[in-house]
């Protein structure tokens, strides 16, 4: 009786303990979480301050880029669409960018781009591993079905408008 009712919730932590560095992640990369009564909140906002911070660009008026406000719209109207949309946004940027800057790479290896960039010394590093973060929530959302809430959208798209805006102020 005793083993019965500790063998689950050591089974969960064994598990846990197993997955940590993914569930880590995982966790790292959501805004909001809601279980039952339960909620927890996540440092997903302080990418955005980060990067700004490290990017050696001010930090840019996003409210009066039509970008911003296409994404924020989206991210109100349909979450699960906006974070996708806003990663292409990015995608997009990085082939335009990668163009001007090696117009040899393959821009069909977009996943590989960001790469390019920071081993050229046109990204730092805050930036490439938010961009990898940022593909990884993306590819979570429209891989698994994940239902972010219009807050975590919103802002997977303000980090999006930033990274566009960074992009595009690098020199060629």
């Amino acid at each position: 009786s005793v083993i019965g009712s500790i063998a689950w919730p050591l089974c969960a932590l064994a598990v846990a303990l197993l997955f940590r560095k993914p569930v880590g992640a995982l966790l790292g990369a959501v805004a909001k979480i809601r279980i039952g009564g339960f909620e927890l909140e996540t440092r997903l906002n302080d990418i955005f301050d980060t990067l700004a911070g490290n990017s050696g660009l001010k930090t840019p008026q996003i409210s009066a880029s039509p970008l911003a406000a296409e994404l924020e719209q989206l991210a109100a109207l349909n979450p699960a669409a906006a974070i996708p949309y806003a990663y292409s946004k990015i995608e997009l940027a990085i082939k335009e960018k990668m163009r001007l800057i090696d117009p040899a790479v393959n821009l069909f290896l977009v996943n590989n781009l960001p790469r390019h960039l920071f081993k050229l010394n046109k990204i730092g590093m805050p930036v490439f591993e938010t961009l990898n973060k940022l593909r990884q929530i993306r590819n979570d959302t429209a891989h698994s079905g994940g239902d972010p809430s219009p807050a975590a959208a919103s802002a997977y798209c303000r980090n999006a408008v930033l990274l566009v805006n960074i992009i595009n102020a690098i020199e060629t």
